[in-house]
């Protein structure tokens, strides 16, 4: 994994700030949203940044940290999502090494390495992650959740639950496709409630501890969006085929 690993970091890593050339238009505004953050306390930092359809906040104050150690510049506004799609393959290994054996792989450790290096092989990882935007931010805490969470329903300690709960409450200051992540729960939640009922039984407690981290976690954004309804909102409303009062918009 190591090997990996390092490999990913080249691969993502190596002339940033050349390839692609130049920054295009979304990620200026990461950049100069993170270098508006100079000098404000951080109980001033905003946690919804209205500019380009409105984004969540984790990713430009990493930046703002990655332009405070190199600089405004096109690595520091890469850098982030880059060193979050090398961290994409150690975090495919561990998550497939936690589900092999519900799988019924026999082969667990070559079928978590081959996890890692399809997702380090894959045109779209190193496209993505070579571009100063969210997306890899996003699918590293993903995968980080789902894994911590099949980890801690196969080894039901409490420490498991409450990472995979601020994994899953940390998402939710990535991206908007988050938002969608409740219903697969709760349709495995549902699953299991009629075919591992006794397994569900002992470990509703670790469920509901990783429930209340993750709304904890989630709660300053949360409650953000409810004094903001338009926040919310902002970016469905602009890419929905109907308007605001249910009506189908005319394309021209």
């Amino acid at each position: 994994m190591t090997v990996l690993t390092g490999l990913a970091l080249l691969l993502r890593l190596h002339r940033l700030d050349r390839f692609p050339a130049g920054l295009f238009w979304d990620e200026s505004f990461e950049g100069l949203d993170a270098y508006s953050l100079l000098g404000k306390p951080f109980w001033h930092w905003p946690l919804f940044f209205t500019a380009i359809n409105g984004r969540e906040p984790l990713f430009v104050y990493l930046v703002h940290f990655a332009q405070r150690l190199w600089g405004p510049s096109v690595w520091s506004v890469r850098v982030v999502s880059a060193t979050a799609g090398a961290l994409l393959t150690p975090a495919m290994v561990w998550l497939g090494w936690e589900v092999a054996p519900a799988l019924g792989v026999d082969h667990r450790k070559q079928f978590a390495l081959w996890s890692g290096l399809a997702v380090l092989a894959l045109l779209w990882s190193q496209t993505i992650a070579r571009l100063g935007q969210r997306m890899s931010l996003f699918a590293l805490l993903e995968i980080l959740f789902f894994a911590a969470l099949w980890r801690a329903w196969r080894v039901p300690k409490l420490c498991w639950w409450i990472l995979a709960g601020i994994f899953a409450g940390l998402s939710f200051y990535t991206y908007l496709a988050v938002r969608v992540i409740p219903l697969p729960l709760v349709i495995m939640l549902g699953y299991a409630f009629f075919y591992r009922r006794a397994q569900l039984r002992s470990r509703w407690r670790g469920v509901v501890i990783s429930v209340a981290a993750a709304l904890i976690v989630a709660m300053p954004l949360l409650i953000h969006f409810a004094r903001y309804l338009g926040d919310l909102s902002v970016r469905i409303d602009e890419v929905s085929i109907v308007n605001s009062r249910g009506i189908p918009r005319v394309i021209s």
